[in-house]
């Protein structure tokens, strides 16, 4: 199979409407993260897919498009009694993440109000050796990590038709972290994780949905 052949068929994959001679910023982000390359790899196929009629945007813009979609710079401390750990607003990214599937969609399909299926849940590095390292703090007395996220299952249309579901079940491309502590996996610091960080949050996400640039989404997680 040819590059563009390739190319194509990954952007399919995501459910990308069709393919045009210029491909956008956005697609070519979602592009460059599925086949999972660098700047050189990238710069082989801009100049491979060129001579089969498809262009895709310069390197640098592609950078700075990208870097203008990541939440870096929204990442907060969580506290105990001591920092133990970072996090990331449920709703924030999770909006992000649907934003960042819809822009790949056909807007033919996309009948307000979307619905999201999402599910979430946590796991510990507790059975994962190679986590299992020794900790400079004085206050964490503990070598594991517990790591706390969600994935988006499915994106439905007003008219119950399926828009967009992940090729694959685990996989990376649709599945977001929220929250990394260094605590022992317990049940006080599972307790101390849902109450404090995630379940008013949920909470709201289901009663109120999301708010995307072009239209509402009714959310359910399981």
């Amino acid at each position: 199979m040819n590059s563009a052949n390739i190319c194509k068929e990954i952007l399919e994959k995501g459910n990308s409407s069709s393919i045009y001679p210029q491909l956008s910023l956005d697609k070519s982000a979602f592009l460059f993260d599925s086949l999972e390359i660098g700047k050189t790899k990238y710069l082989e196929l801009r100049c491979t897919l060129l001579s089969e009629d498809l262009k895709l945007p310069g390197y640098n813009s592609l950078a700075r498009h990208r870097a203008q979609i990541n939440l870096l710079d929204e990442v907060r401390i969580i506290h105990r009694e001591f920092p133990c750990g970072v996090g990331i607003s449920y709703t924030r990214l999770l909006t992000h993440t649907v934003e960042r599937i819809v822009s790949n969609l056909s807007p033919d399909n996309l009948v307000y109000p979307l619905k999201v299926r999402v599910s979430d849940g946590l796991d510990g590095s507790g059975r994962h050796r190679v986590y299992q390292q020794a900790i400079s703090n004085p206050d964490l007395s503990t070598k594991t990590f517990i790591l706390f996220g969600f994935k988006v299952n499915a994106i439905i249309n007003a008219n119950d038709h399926i828009l967009w579901k992940p090729h694959h079940p685990d996989s990376p491309f649709c599945t977001r972290p929220v929250a990394l502590l260094a605590l022992p996996e317990n049940e006080e610091s599972v307790k101390f994780l849902m109450d404090s960080l995630i379940n008013n949050e949920t909470s709201t996400i289901e009663e109120s949905g999301l708010c995307l640039h072009n239209g509402n989404t009714e959310v359910k997680i399981i």
